[in-house]
């Protein structure tokens, strides 16, 4: 005759219930005891309560994976690879389906979501490809949302970026302010061509003369302890890393001397 396992006791206990057995107590959901209808004196197969350990198990997974997607929106393929690690792939899939039918899994709209996100935070068409790529998101959605991040596009985005920011380095030689941003803005995931015809679109305000009178007197002490054409090369190389011309060292460091 076949082991039956009695339910003994049943009591809330945080966010689930204790389950007392005539085998040994248990944890469950909520959604567990409403499922099988657990409760004192009822009585299972060996049969059944495996059956019932299973779910629960799926179960706990299944709000473990809803408080992984509560921090941040999320792909399939990062819940697939996030399940796969507690789980074996039928289990897997099976909550991936339960998530995308209740719509708490949806690519489309975490590449809609992912796209806005770029176009806020003024990133390009590659930032964006490259981030879909490592969510794992397929190469025909990938495809699609690219073809709204047109041209014109971007460019308003570099425009508007260059508009916000430009400013910020004005105590620096134009040369060197169109350098930084351009390395930035290429990091961004912008084009190249793009990024140099908006460029050349904007008006830099040039504060570096200002600039350059207090740092040429900071690098003479600096450099003091070599001897003068040492002195004065260490000092020259140095302005033209900050972008100040050839031509404009000489006549400030013939200007000190």
């Amino acid at each position: 005759m076949t082991e039956q396992i009695k339910i003994l006791g049943l009591s809330k206990q945080g966010k689930k219930y204790k389950v007392e057995t005539s085998k040994k107590d248990y944890l469950f959901t909520e959604d567990t005891i409403l499922k099988f209808l657990v409760y004192k004196d009822k009585s299972f197969s060996e049969a059944e309560f495996a059956e019932i350990l299973k779910y629960d198990a799926e179960s706990n997974l299944f709000n473990k994976t809803l408080n992984y997607l509560s921090y941040q929106s999320r792909s399939t393929k990062e819940v697939r690879d996030y399940l796969l690690k507690y789980a074996e792939e039928e289990v897997a899939e099976a909550i991936i389906g339960r998530l995308t039918s209740l719509g708490y899994l949806n690519d489309e709209l975490f590449v809609q979501n992912a796209f806005e996100h770029a176009v806020r935070n003024f990133k390009g068409p590659r930032y964006l490809e490259e981030k879909l790529k490592s969510k794992g998101i397929s190469v025909a959605l990938i495809k699609d949302i690219k073809s709204r991040f047109n041209e014109g596009l971007e460019k308003e985005l570099v425009l508007n970026y260059l508009a916000k920011v430009k400013d910020k380095q004005k105590d620096k030689p134009v040369k060197k302010q169109k350098v930084l941003l351009s390395q930035k803005l290429l990091r961004a995931g912008f084009g190249y061509e793009v990024i140099s015809e908006c460029l050349r679109k904007t008006e830099f305000k040039d504060e570096s003369e200002a600039t350059l009178q207090k740092v040429i007197p900071r690098l003479e002490e600096k450099y003091a302890a070599l001897e003068p054409y040492q002195k004065r090369e260490r000092i020259i190389g140095r302005l033209l890393q900050a972008g100040y011309s050839y031509a404009e060292i000489l006549t400030h460091l013939n200007r000190e001397e």
